[in-house]
């Protein structure tokens, strides 16, 4: 096992959670990330909002950073991998580059829908020990460790 940094802990046996958003499994070598709606910048200015064009970038840097540091076998992005179609085609080269690195499965969140034609995406993915999936949805009860990206906590006042 190596030196953890201050970012860096370990939050089950063999996986490790980054700070900057990420799941590493140290045996198995997959990386997991979720929720990058990458392009959010690009959906406010098309609604006429000003907003800042450092989103994607600052996103494709968080994300080749991880790849780099951990070097795993697979990426596995746990859906919502866009926020619309406005970077349906800045996405799409997203993964490409990310290929470059290792195989990615592209899990499809519930904002995914609209470049499905141009990404292509999977419903979940399982390990031995794991089920990934975004998690907007109903699935079938399984006894592999879940682990999923859209987790919008509430609560219900009455």
């Amino acid at each position: 096992m190596r030196a953890l940094t201050s970012s860096q802990v370990f939050v089950a046996r063999d996986v490790l959670l980054d700070a900057r958003l990420a799941l590493f499994h140290e045996r198995e070598k997959w990386l997991a990330v979720a929720d990058l709606h990458f392009g959010y910048e690009l959906s406010q200015r098309a609604a006429g909002n000003l907003f800042p064009f450092w989103g994607m970038e600052s996103s494709r840097a968080r994300l080749f950073s991880l790849l780099e540091d951990y070097r795993p076998e697979r990426l596995i992005i746990l859906g919502d991998l866009v926020h619309d179609r406005a970077a349906a085609r800045e996405a799409e080269r997203l993964v490409q580059s990310a290929r470059d690195f290792c195989e990615v499965i592209v899990i499809a969140g519930n904002h995914d829908r609209q470049v499905a034609a141009t990404i292509e995406f999977v419903d979940s993915w399982e390990t031995k020990r794991f089920h990934f999936h975004h998690g907007h949805c109903a699935i079938k009860k399984s006894k592999r460790i879940q682990i999923i990206g859209h987790h919008h906590p509430a609560g219900t006042l009455r």
